[in-house]
């Protein structure tokens, strides 16, 4: 029998031993790589695959940053989130449709004269239940009521050249003195103070802002969407300077930013200040599904919260153990059936579903209609681009490049915008293995199986485009292979992007790879890159100029959409595909995973504000993450027999002193 000391001791050896153990199976049982307010939360958990860049909606154009700048500034319009075939937007911070009339503006000219001009004015009125979010940078720290100033003040901030907003040069052309105000900022400190000439608030109506145009220009509309025209605060800007940028952006839209840490996350919260907004009550007839929300009041969810994941397979290991709701993925994605190209079995029966949805993007070959072999407008000329454009196999192409997500292209316009005919097939797209058109448009041209008569060897042409990586290099290849297939010896000149852009931008390539990717969806965004004005350095890459087209294209952007102007875009469309200054291939799509507990999940190629629509079930989430990270406990048990081991010499030396102790002393009792 043990003395009560060293029972006491005994005792607080196995006291030890049963802490450390303890602590063990709770750190054995622990992988959550998140608070548990997130991780259990209503919290909708999304990732973002690059740093944001800024915050700041003047200027910030990167997709990382967009994803979150469009929770906390919405703009005049919105697009509507379950009609999109067309696209549509509707009314968002405004609180009636705008008003457009015609007016006589007297535009400044290059001298210095003025001259006469048909213009338009704008005017835009935005609801009166806007207030910005609770700040330190407004009296009292509560946000103050939004109104037509905040949006005036917004533009003043596009025209500010140190302010560098990426889509000022739409405007100043079409803005009345436009540049003008934005030279004011060189001479004047204070020009944020004076009025800006085009854009004003009505003087009868503070919530009213007037816009004035020196010219027709009815995607304006889609510029009120963006979130380069949302209210933005004075106090803000001024209070916080360069960091409004990052770390203390206020908006007034259904989120504002609780948190931003550089190269680890951002956490948004609801806005407690934010307007009314509810669920669409109407759906394009393919997404009645998702009406079940119809009329209920948004956000679903009290946060977001969004993980800085750079590296894809840190991402798809969280998104497996459940973590994420939602995942971008690719065709090389384990998840992907390399068969069905759908889910693999896996992930099915997970519960896991697959959205795809298409993008406003455009890839293509072009040809620079400058150069002395594959530029001219001649028949030889353009049956040389003919040929190697039936030779292109769009299908395998979005098989090999894509991952077997896209449509191929038989023109500029894609489906969504108004303009495209799914009907519609390009006599200069149609693929036939045996290529015996293109061979003979080929001969026709000059170069009877390829062969350049001049050397009476095969014709080579040169091919420039940014590749950085092994899939880019496949894809050149390929490209290379389709080519050559009629006889052309295609070069393969593969540079970084910065030094492919500048030779475009020179005219010094051949045949390059580009693509196209929408500001908004209007057919003058695709339309006017063939508009010889808009010749490198501009969007039209090839240097394409038929007078024609150029007429038409003038006359069709400043049209609204109907009858008339479908007629036009057909007639664009015929001459700009005969010749064929582009090898249109395809029309990207994107992929997106989510698991069983998320709703209303789907992604919107114009307008990154869709969360709002997320619903999360949390409860459902954690059984999932419990059931899906169920601990290993046998390490835990191995290292508890280990400590015990270890305790064991030091508890039998102990209790074997103990008794010694307490057999001498019997002895010297007995004696």
């Amino acid at each position: 029998m043990l003395s009560p000391l060293a029972s006491g001791k005994a005792l607080t050896l196995v006291r030890l031993a049963l802490a450390f153990a303890g602590l063990l199976v709770l750190v054995g049982c622990s992988n959550e790589p998140f608070p548990n307010a997130i991780v259990r939360g209503n919290t909708y958990v999304t990732s973002l695959d690059a740093e944001p860049a800024s915050f700041d909606p003047t200027y910030a154009y990167d997709p990382a940053a967009d994803q979150i700048i469009c929770q906390i500034y919405p703009s005049f319009y919105r697009f509507h989130f379950l009609k999109r075939n067309p696209y549509q937007i509707e009314l968002d911070l405004g609180a009636k449709p705008v008003t457009v009339k015609p007016i006589m503006v007297d535009e400044t000219q290059p001298d210095g004269s003025t001259k006469k001009v048909k213009g338009e004015q704008w005017t835009f009125t935005f609801r009166k239940d806007l207030r910005f979010q609770d700040d330190p940078c407004f009296p009292g720290g509560k946000g103050r009521p939004v109104t037509a100033a905040d949006v005036a003040y917004s533009f003043k901030r596009m025209a500010d050249p140190k302010v560098n907003c990426p889509i000022a040069s739409y405007l100043a052309d079409k803005i009345f003195d436009f540049k003008e105000y934005a030279d004011g900022f060189t001479k004047n400190d204070k020009q944020y103070d004076e009025e800006m000439p085009g854009v004003r608030v009505d003087p009868s109506d503070p919530y009213s802002l007037i816009i004035t145009l020196t010219q027709p220009y009815p995607q304006l509309r889609y510029i009120m969407a963006m979130h380069h025209t949302s209210p933005q605060a004075r106090e803000a800007v001024e209070m916080y300077g360069d960091q409004y940028g990052l770390h203390h952006t206020v908006g007034c839209g259904l989120f504002m930013m609780q948190e931003y840490r550089a190269h680890q996350d951002v956490m948004l919260v609801r806005n407690p200040n934010a307007y009314d907004e509810r669920f669409p009550t109407d759906a394009d007839p393919n997404l009645k599904s998702m009406l079940a929300d119809a009329g209920k009041k948004l956000p679903f969810v009290g946060c977001i919260y969004m993980p800085i994941l750079t590296e894809s397979t840190t991402a798809y290991s969280l998104f497996q153990e459940g973590y994420l709701d939602e995942l971008s993925v690719g065709s090389n994605s384990s998840a992907i059936d390399p068969v069905t190209n759908g889910l693999s079995d896996e992930m099915k029966q997970r519960g896991v579903t697959l959205h795809t949805s298409d993008n406003v993007t455009t890839y293509y070959m072009g040809f620079n209609m400058v150069d002395s072999v594959v530029g001219g407008y001649t028949p030889e000329k353009r049956k040389l681009r003919q040929a190697i454009s039936l030779a292109m196999d769009g299908k395998t192409i979005i098989e090999l490049n894509a991952g077997g997500l896209g449509h191929e292209a038989q023109w500029l316009m894609l489906r969504g915008i108004f303009g495209f005919d799914p009907n519609y097939k390009n006599p200069y797209r149609q693929y036939d293995p045996k290529l015996t058109r293109a061979k003979q448009l080929l001969t026709e041209a000059g170069y009877p199986n390829g062969i350049d008569p001049k050397t009476g060897q095969p014709l080579v042409l040169h091919y420039d485009c940014s590749v950085n990586s092994a899939a880019g290099r496949e894809s050149t290849r390929l490209i290379q292979k389709m080519v050559q297939a009629l006889g052309i010896q295609l070069e393969i000149r593969a540079t970084s992007y910065p030094q492919f852009d500048a030779k475009v931008r020179k005219k010094q390539t051949q045949i390059l790879g580009y693509s196209w990717f929408a500001d908004y969806p209007d057919p003058e965004n695709f339309a006017f890159l063939f508009y010889s004005p808009n010749a490198p350095p501009g969007p039209n890459h090839t240097s394409y100029h038929n007078p024609e087209y150029d007429r038409l294209f003038e006359q069709m952007r400043s049209m609204s959409d109907g009858p008339e102007r479908l007629k036009i875009i057909d007639q664009m469309r015929a001459i700009s595909v005969e010749d064929c200054p582009w090898v249109y291939t395809y029309h990207s799509q994107d992929r997106t995973m989510l698991q069983p507990w998320v709703a209303n999940v789907l992604a919107h190629p114009m307008d990154n504000s869709q969360m709002k629509y997320v619903r999360v079930n949390p409860d459902l989430r954690r059984r999932f993450q419990l059931s899906w990270n169920r601990p290993v406990l046998w390490p835990v048990a191995v290292i508890f027999a280990i400590f015990v081991c270890a305790l064991a010499p030091a508890f039998l030396t102990a209790r074997s002193r103990v008794n010694r102790k307490l057999r001498a002393a019997k002895e010297e009792a007995a004696k």
